[in-house]
């Protein structure tokens, strides 16, 4: 009669399925199920050998290379199980006979051992749930504690009770007992050694069931754990489990290393693959949920595990052998750690697969092994990540391309891919994000891939586009609006804003001589953004106060153009009045207003100054209207910048009169004067830069109001410590040089350090440049033939800081 057992089985439990009329034990069990460290659960097969005439038949161990090795009295077969329905075939059903000891790592599934002609033992994995209630937990544990009452004097009942604690869950009991175990056995082994217990001891050194049962245990517990943090309280028992697992790694390592190589007991103690695995995957668990900041060297950690497991698959009848899956879970240490450059370090570890000790096993990246890759390049923040990454992906459409479908990227690679190059700082962005998205479409068109391009494939590039700083790129942003329309496929907003803005770009691009026909394009794109907006009912496109921006910065660069000035005070109208009917997506701020002003600077109007100070006063008076609260989440505030831009207005005018020109010169001093009321911002260098560009182009070269105007300017900038190279340099253009020789040369001294003439501390005491010195920070010293000096003294104080001892953590690097 056959035996047949089905049971429900949790934790590290153990499911005995003992044959009442079978006599022998099956002699050979081979896997027929692949390693997966994502299952979720480990089957552990360990089957006791009775004595057989007849040999061992050959094992063959999913973590081992090609070649057998034989299973022998009390070894153990681990297998990895995926999650799905995994199969060991191979035992013989007359020969059923002892114990199959079938351990869970983090969930619970159904066992079936049965004897029909199949042959074929198989394990479902289910839901995670606890069978036994309180009352089952505190009788079980009453039980394990009577056992220790009463004495552990077998190797045989020490492990019943490290088992025992791991289905109660108690992982920390298990693993005290454990080590009580190694101490006890080590002192009895000690006393045999100098004669003083010639008694032979019951107990050994604890076998591979004692080690393997607690760091399954212990690898359960962190699933646990992970499945209830809701932030970072729990993290410290992720880091606890991770811990004394690669520590009770090292005592096996330790005893391995230390025994007897005659001893059966000892090889039974050597650590397997698996109990590499598991603390490779504890390591990489402690940052699976994202970098914790204050905890450091987790992914070292890992690679050092793997380290060892490569060197010791130099050596075959070690069993240790490395896994594709071992390196996914270190890249995957390295990739979700905090650690500096921790991309350039998983692509090591990447490239160790091919290269590294472990060459000779042939391990090739998996789809998973490249994916992964990828998504680390994305989160580097180096500045040639997104070109890793894209390296990356190309090899995955190369080998889907040569016959492997598995590694056929999905639409979450490419958009990972696309969104890199969309924030990378890289002038060739554009263009290299153009380029995925046009091998996507051509995969998908030839019928090799499935994955279509869809409306956030093409948001990305445009917004790559956008952040360019290169020309030219208009009309290939209209290309792919054109792309979109003919697939079907909507712009949203962000597509729609993503194109007006590389047509602004485009306009404002040094190289673009006629900024008109850019401004306008960007113009007809918005216009098509409201058209959208009025014919849905559905609000997909809506414009919003940065695509107003967008056109009105375009506008501002067009020179000489009325139309550009006028168009640009009719946007702003209409935002005024958008607004005013409670739209206050299209609000306008302060860049709206600047950029008006900045249009009108470049127009002929000859009313452009009352229009420039009639939309400073409207922003001024708007926001001094405004209450406490409203002013600090007020959209458009009277800023410095608004102030230069309505100094630059009255500087631009051309061809007038010298009553105009003397209008305009006041009306500059007098923007000046409202600045330096004002309690929201103050004067700077360029506020005085301005007026003196100003005072030279309005009055007449040479004339007396020039020089007295350019010199109560430029008193006044000295007179408030603003002095810097470009004030002396637009100074010393618009000037007469006597004026400029009396003014800054006669008043400038000799400086032995600089080697040359500076300008006096205090006309520069109120800028940035500003170094450490003996005497503490004083200003840079400026000269006028050569702007900002850098003096020796100011370089032998810096050497001699770096050289201090509170320094050397500095000159090393940052390392203690």
């Amino acid at each position: 009669a056959a035996a047949s057992a089905r049971c429900r089985i949790r934790g590290d439990s153990i499911v005995h399925a003992v044959g009442k009329r079978s006599k022998s034990v099956a002699r050979h069990l081979s896997s027929s199920c692949v390693s997966d460290p994502e299952a979720a659960g480990v089957v552990r097969v360990a089957m006791s050998l009775s004595s057989s005439p007849q040999s061992p038949a050959p094992l063959h161990s999913p973590w081992s290379s090609s070649s057998p090795s034989p299973l022998v009295r009390g070894s153990a077969v681990t297998i990895a199980a995926a999650k799905r329905s995994f199969v060991v075939t191979g035992a013989n059903p007359a020969c059923l006979h002892g114990i199959a000891h079938v351990s869970r790592l983090g969930g619970a599934g159904v066992a079936s051992f049965s004897t029909d002609t199949s042959n074929v033992i198989t394990s479902t994995p289910t839901k995670y749930e606890t069978t036994g209630t309180d009352n089952e937990t505190s009788r079980k544990r009453e039980q394990l504690q009577q056992l220790e009452e009463d004495g552990l004097c077998t190797t045989d009942q020490f492990n019943e009770v490290i088992v025992g604690y791991t289905e109660i869950g108690d992982v920390a009991k298990a693993d005290e007992i454990l080590s009580k175990m190694e101490n006890v056995a080590k002192a009895r082994n000690s006393s045999a050694a100098s004669g003083k217990d010639d008694s032979p001891s019951s107990i050994a050194m604890p076998d591979i069931d004692s080690y393997t049962a607690v760091i399954d245990a212990w690898l359960a517990q962190q699933v646990e754990v992970e499945a209830k943090e809701k932030g970072t309280e729990c993290r410290g028992d992720v880091l606890r489990a991770a811990e004394r697992i690669d520590a009770i790694l090292r005592r096996m390592e330790h005893a391995s290393e230390s025994s007897s190589a005659s001893s059966t007991t000892d090889k039974a103690i050597t650590p397997l693959s698996h109990h590499y695995d598991a603390a490779v995957t504890a390591w990489s668990r402690c940052v699976s949920r994202g970098p914790v900041y204050a905890i450091r060297g987790i992914p070292q950690r890992a690679q050092a595990v793997l380290e060892r497991m490569e060197a010791l698959s130099l050596n075959r009848s070690s069993g240790v052998r490395p896994t594709v899956e071992t390196y996914n879970k270190v890249i995957e240490a390295w990739g979700n750690s905090g650690e500096y450059a921790f991309a350039p370090l998983a692509q090591a570890v990447y490239e160790r697969m091919e290269n590294g000790p472990a060459a000779h096993l042939d391990i090739r990246p998996n789809d998973k092994t490249i994916r992964t890759m990828v998504r680390v390049w994305a989160r580097s923040d180096l500045k040639n990540a997104a070109f890793h990454a894209t390296g990356h992906l190309m090899k995955l459409q190369e080998l889907l391309e040569a016959g492997a479908e598995e590694m056929e990227p999905t639409l979450d690679d490419y958009l990972t891919i696309l969104k890199c190059w969309a924030t990378a700082e890289d002038k060739h962005a554009a263009r290299r994000a153009q380029t995925v998205l046009k091998q996507m479409e051509r995969l998908y068109l030839n019928r090799t891939s499935d994955v279509r391009p869809t409306v956030a494939c093409y948001r990305y590039v445009l917004i790559a586009m956008s952040n360019s700083r290169l020309s030219g790129l208009g009309p290939k942003a209209d290309d792919l609006m054109s792309r979109m329309e003919d697939r079907l496929l909507v712009a949203d907003s962000t597509c729609f804003g993503a194109t007006i803005k590389v047509w602004s770009n485009s306009a404002c691009h040094k190289d673009t001589k006629n900024a008109q026909p850019d401004a306008e394009r960007a113009d007809d794109v918005l216009q098509q953004m409201k058209e959208m907006y009025h014919r849905s009912s559905q609000i997909v496109v809506k414009p919003v106060t940065c695509n107003y921006n967008d056109v009105l910065r375009a506008y501002s660069m067009c020179k000489g153009d009325d139309s550009a000035a006028w168009r640009a005070e009719e946007l702003l109208d209409e935002m005024n009045e958008l607004a005013r009917e409670g739209d206050t997506n299209v609000m306008p701020d302060t860049d709206s207003y600047i950029s008006t002003m900045n249009a009108l600077a470049r127009s002929k109007l000859p009313d452009k100054i009352a229009k420039s100070m009639r939309l400073l006063n409207q922003i001024i008076d708007r926001f001094q209207q405004a209450s406490g609260g409203e002013k600090e989440a007020a959209v458009a505030k009277p800023t410095v910048d608004c102030y230069h831009a309505m100094v630059k207005v009255c500087a631009s005018i051309r061809g007038a009169s010298s009553e105009e020109r003397s209008v305009a010169l006041r009306t500059a001093i007098r923007t000046v004067k409202m600045l330096k009321e004002s309690d929201e911002c103050s004067t700077n260098s360029e506020t005085y830069r301005q007026l003196i560009e100003a005072s030279g182009k309005l009055l007449s070269p040479g004339t007396s109001e020039q020089t007295q105007a350019l010199k109560a300017v430029f008193t006044n900038c000295c007179r408030d410590g603003l002095v810097d190279d470009k004030v002396l340099k637009q100074f010393r253009k618009a000037a007469p040089t006597d004026l400029y020789e009396e003014t800054v040369l006669f008043n400038s001294k000799t400086s032995s350090d600089a080697n040359g003439m500076v300008l006096p501390e205090g006309w520069t005491r109120n800028i940035g440049h500003k170094v450490r010195t003996a005497d503490g920070r004083k200003p840079q010293p400026l000269s006028p033939d050569v702007g900002f000096v850098v003096t020796p003294s100011m370089v032998d104080y810096k050497m001699r800081r770096l050289r201090s001892r509170k320094n050397q953590r500095l000159l090393r690097g940052g390392r203690s």
